[in-house]
């Protein structure tokens, strides 16, 4: 046996260390088994991405408070429909309020309003009870936490597809 693939979950270890003791002494791994524990690659991109909200939260906070605006009343939503109507926005997708304890729902969500970053700028000229509307400085940083998220929910992506994640299919995306 050369690997085992694991999350950090603490059972986890304590059963590695076991097996590891057992099959080494059996004379039944690669490598004096140094390389036998991996830790699962899309729980470790996890751990990464949340490790880093800690940073971004105040960039996201005034987005999120605008998406939690335009979901608060039925004619908020048809008023912002209708600005992105009138507008000619051809993005299909509307915002939909992400979940902060998952990174990729905060990078769903901050893809689909910078796509509609008009629509919000328009918004807030012409309804003054929007008073969350992010500053250009604020919309800037969005983007640029966006591109950053992009390159991990698209490793994620690629690993959470694989029907066998090993290292092979998904180390060109790490």
């Amino acid at each position: 046996m050369f690997a085992i693939t694991l999350d950090n979950a603490s059972n986890n270890n304590a059963m590695v260390k076991l097996l590891r003791s057992n099959l080494l002494e059996k004379q039944k791994l690669c490598g004096k088994g140094k390389l036998f524990h991996h830790r699962c690659a899309a729980h470790v991109l996890n751990l990464i991405c949340k490790a880093g909200f800690e940073i971004i939260n105040p960039i996201v906070h005034k987005i999120r408070e605008s998406v939690k605006f335009i979901e608060g009343s039925t004619s908020r939503k048809q008023k912002f429909e209708e600005i992105i109507q009138l507008l000619g926005t051809e993005y299909d997708k509307r915002p939909n309020l992400d979940t902060p304890t998952q990174w990729n729902a905060t990078y769903l969500m901050l893809n689909c309003c910078l796509q509609l970053k008009r629509a919000f700028e328009s918004l807030a000229q012409q309804d003054q009870e929007y008073t969350h509307a992010p500053s250009v400085e604020e919309w800037e940083n969005a983007r640029m936490v966006c591109v950053f998220l992009k390159t991990f929910y698209d490793a994620t992506m690629v690993i959470s597809r694989s029907h066998y994640p090993t290292a092979n299919l998904y180390s060109h995306e790490i």
